[in-house]
């Protein structure tokens, strides 16, 4: 598995700045190392198959180039390798495998054989080696290309074996590496089986675009991509209310290598404008190419981590890239793709129900104050066509949800999540811009603290002044609350400052700094109409048109969804006329 060039074990000062270590860990290693080498010998097709979870057998065999008699056998010796030769190749490095560290280190921990054979030899080679002892190599009648067998993986080495854990969940590493390798390869076909039968069956695609919406089949993604300075980005990436605990779901990957980078992770969390919960990321892939000698992969003998040269540029473009994209909130514009079936199945069956209902109005007659909204401000440099004003409001239901009609079927939107929203980001427009307008109380309202918020108020007071809310201490723990931000002059000015003291205090010293839009999505949510307001259509019209006016708007500043949807083909089947 390896190019035509030959191979030759590297003098003793390359080998010694290789950052050498293991690099089997478990099974997954043994695919990764051995789908990696396939794809360097341009491998058009890969076969990888894995029995009892990896430790019984693991087999990939590929099309690539193959290898000649004399150099098969040199390929499990350690530092053997034709893909770098001098120390310079170091800092340019453009294949998956470079140490020359991982067939002699999978063959010590395993019973071993290498089949081989290049296009215009007439008969192939094996090379057989069982834990690590010497080699032995024959002629063998195989098909162009090379097939790697693994079997009893650290069958010598029981103190390993004991750290796996169980067949099913080892077999799921195993196929997961396999993945991870195909994003960045979308021209390679890739077929995995477990146990003899088929666990992923990618095939050849035309673009990397064809390979995600492969790995992820069923999901929305919604695609980003431009070039800053050296920096390419690409992504496909899910709506935020489709974000999942934890970054399993979200494949980085630079140069076409999958890497582990917490950067890249919080570049992206970060483009989604602070809707993304703590601990909980989108679906989807990114891709990032910079020059090969702009990072570097010899941090770690897995190379799952790498090195910018130029770190905070790499996040930069990341987070400029996507949000360009993500502001206009793509997954909430008529006619986009819905990813959550069983929304629109609950949204068929509440609009039913309705219907049959009292609850059914046009402007309601609940007593209660009527929430004015603001005319639409338009952001510098938003450029999406209008989502949210092509719709037209037919009634206010549990006077919580205003119902739409759009081109292409009935929308449900939050009432409280859309006014927050558009409230949140005139505030973040004008805290960025200095000129939050302040409104004063007619008599200062004094808040009993306790010691912890009390100090809170005291140190940030300067940014809270800034913020809207000027507060003077009174003795004590107690403060007198003076001016709140005009936006949200409505809210229960205690409650609010006592919320927003407690953001600030659970985000650390540097909240104004690290958590200012937590801060402002807890003003906003204050400020803003909530469930249970009256609302009439002309206030509808406004906030509709509002939101296309804003970023981000297909979601909440926390990141609850706005809007949601049901297609006429969608009421059409439900009440039978399909």
């Amino acid at each position: 598995m390896t190019s035509s060039v030959s191979i030759r074990v590297l003098p003793d000062d390359l080998a010694s700045q290789i950052a050498a270590g293991e690099v089997v860990e478990r099974p997954a290693s043994v695919v990764k190392e051995l789908v990696e080498n396939a794809l360097d010998a341009g491998a058009a097709s890969i076969k990888v198959e894995i029995d009892g979870g990896g430790r019984a057998r693991i087999r990939v065999t590929d099309d690539g180039s193959g290898m000649s008699r004399e150099d098969a056998p040199v390929a499990v010796l350690r530092h053997a390798t034709s893909k770098i030769s001098v120390v310079a190749d170091l800092a340019r490095i453009g294949t998956f495998g470079f140490r020359g560290e991982a067939l002699p280190a999978i063959a010590s921990v395993s019973r071993f054989s290498l089949s081989t054979r290049r296009r215009e030899d007439p008969e192939g080679t094996i090379v057989r080696v069982e834990g690590g002892g010497a080699a032995s190599v024959g002629p063998a009648g195989v098909a162009p290309g090379t097939q790697i067998d693994v079997q009893d993986l650290f069958y010598a080495t029981p103190a390993r074996l004991k750290f796996l854990k169980s067949e099913r969940t080892e077999a799921g590493h195993a196929v997961e590496a396999a993945i991870r390798i195909a994003l960045g390869a979308p021209d390679v076909a890739l077929r995995i089986s477990r146990d003899g039968r088929v666990a992923q069956d990618l095939l050849r695609q035309s673009s990397i675009a064809h390979r995600v919406r492969e790995v992820f089949p069923g999901t929305a993604l919604y695609g980003a991509e431009g070039e800053i300075g050296e920096v390419t980005v690409v992504a496909y990436l899910s709506a935020p209310q489709d974000a999942r605990a934890g970054a399993s779901a979200l494949y980085t990957l630079v140069n076409g290598r999958f890497v582990r980078d917490r950067g890249l992770l919080r570049a992206v969390v970060q483009s989604y404008g602070g809707m993304m919960e703590p601990g909980r990321y989108p679906s989807g892939a990114l891709f990032v190419t910079v020059p090969p000698d702009a990072v570097d992969v010899n941090v770690h003998p897995q190379k799952l981590e790498i090195r910018f040269a130029r770190a905070d540029h790499v996040y930069g473009a990341v987070t400029r890239v996507l949000s360009e994209v993500l502001r206009a909130s793509p997954w909430a514009r008529p006619g986009a793709v819905d990813p959550a079936a069983e929304i629109r199945a609950h949204i068929a069956e509440q609009v039913a129900a309705y219907a049959q209902s009292d609850l059914f109005t046009h402007s309601g007659s609940r007593p209660g104050p009527s929430v004015p909204v603001p005319v639409p401000v338009p952001v510098p440099g938003l450029s999406s066509s209008p989502a949210y004003s092509v719709l037209t409001p037919l009634a206010q239901v549990r006077f919580t949800y205003l119902l739409c009609e759009g081109p292409d079927g009935l929308y449900i939107l939050d009432q409280h999540a859309a006014h927050e929203r558009v409230t949140f980001d005139r505030l973040r427009r004008a805290w960025r811009a200095s000129d939050i307008e302040v409104q004063a109380l007619l008599f200062p309202e004094r808040l009993e603290l306790g010691a912890d918020l009390a100090a809170v108020a005291t140190e940030h007071a300067a940014s809270l002044a800034r913020m809207g809310f000027e507060v003077e201490p009174m003795g004590g723990d107690s403060i007198a609350l003076r001016t709140v931000p005009a936006l949200v002059a409505r809210a229960d000015p205690k409650k609010l400052l006592q919320d927003v003291l407690a953001e600030i205090g659970g985000s650390g010293h540097d909240a104004f700094t690290h958590a200012i839009e937590h801060v402002l999505a807890t003003v906003a949510c204050h400020g803003s109409i909530r469930a249970g307001d009256r609302v009439t259509m002309e206030e509808a019209r406004a906030l509709l048109a509002a939101l296309d006016a804003v970023d981000f708007s297909g979601n909440c500043p926390h990141g609850r969804p706005i809007l949601h949807a049901l297609r006429w083909e969608e009421l059409e089947r439900r009440v039978g006329r399909r």
